[in-house]
């Protein structure tokens, strides 16, 4: 157990407790340890965004500018590396990096970006491994300032609002909100250069195909204002009396499902009962009919149903 005395918390040893965990192995580079005056937590921590961002570039996973980009937040780092002991203490490390020229942060109210700057990779140990992948200085001075543009247009253009409004009054009203995915669409298409105009006519468009078929689903932001946007604005360019995305929606136009109907025994029985009374109704209140050719005798019908 600890004590607690004048005001702070008595830490004691707890060898043995977590011997058998399943933990990850935390590394650091020695000579960046050295380099920051012997911090081995800033360093243990420079190599954990480190690994993740170099990840992301190793498998391609960069923006426009081939920068790859480690989202997550000062609590994230606090639960996955359990040799700090709190989120202030994060906050400071990850400034440390930052002053020192060791990576970029974009901060967010919920979870930041880290990039590495080329002194970065230096330290990082993986320079002739990433080889021409890794980003110059100029690259991700381009890549956050179109990330901070994003982030004025995401948190100060009307624009947004009334390019969802469109979406809505198109789809059926109230069915998309102005969440962060739906925003962040939005942003960036605009920070990309797209008009409103642009936009809400290739919500147009692409309605024009999906509705009353199979693909009605995909009257969404995320599939017509996503990674796929550029096609389906090239596609109504090249439509442009929306002739071609009528031609497919005809050919994908929903069936109506007929669901068989299956009776349970009682229900048949008494489906039988109330047709029986239904036929003894009506020869009840309707003259017999004459004899045809002496096939049929006074007692046969013939019902004006099937």
């Amino acid at each position: 157990m600890s004590r607690e005395y004048k005001g702070r918390q008595k830490r004691i040893y707890t060898t043995g407790d977590h011997a058998d965990d399943n933990a990850e192995v935390h590394m650091y580079n020695p000579a960046l340890a050295r380099d920051l005056c012997g911090n081995i937590a800033a360093a243990t921590l420079f190599w954990h965004l480190a690994y993740n961002i170099k990840s992301r570039l190793a498998s391609n996973e960069t923006d426009k500018y081939g920068v790859p980009w480690y989202r997550t937040s000062y609590i994230g780092i606090l639960h996955f590396m359990s040799e700090f002991h709190s989120k202030d203490q994060v906050i400071t490390l990850v400034d440390i990096l930052v002053e020192q020229k060791l990576i970029v942060r974009i901060k967010s109210n919920s979870k930041n970006s880290y990039t590495l700057t080329p002194m970065g990779y230096m330290y990082a140990k993986d320079r002739q491994t990433l080889g021409d992948k890794i980003p110059t200085m100029e690259a991700i001075k381009k890549s956050i300032k179109d990330a901070e543009v994003k982030k004025f247009v995401k948190t100060n253009d009307p624009r947004i609002k009334a390019i969802i409004d469109h979406f809505n009054f198109i789809a059926g009203e109230g069915r998309f909100g102005m969440g962060k995915t739906n925003t962040n669409l939005v942003a960036t298409l605009l920070t990309e250069g797209r008009t409103v105009d642009e936009i809400n006519d290739v919500v147009d468009y692409k309605y024009r195909e999906y509705v009353d078929t199979k693909h009605a689903n995909w009257i969404r932001p995320s599939t017509i204002l996503g990674k796929a946007f550029d096609i389906w604005f090239r596609q109504m360019q090249d439509d442009p009396d929306f002739s071609k995305a009528e031609a497919r929606r005809r050919q994908c136009e929903r069936e109506p499902i007929r669901k068989p109907i299956y009776l349970t025994d009682d229900e048949k029985k008494e489906f039988e009962r109330l047709l029986d009374a239904i036929v003894e109704d009506y020869r009840a209140t309707h003259d017999a009919p004459d004899k045809v050719d002496g096939d049929c005798d006074g007692d046969s019908w013939e019902l004006p149903f099937n």
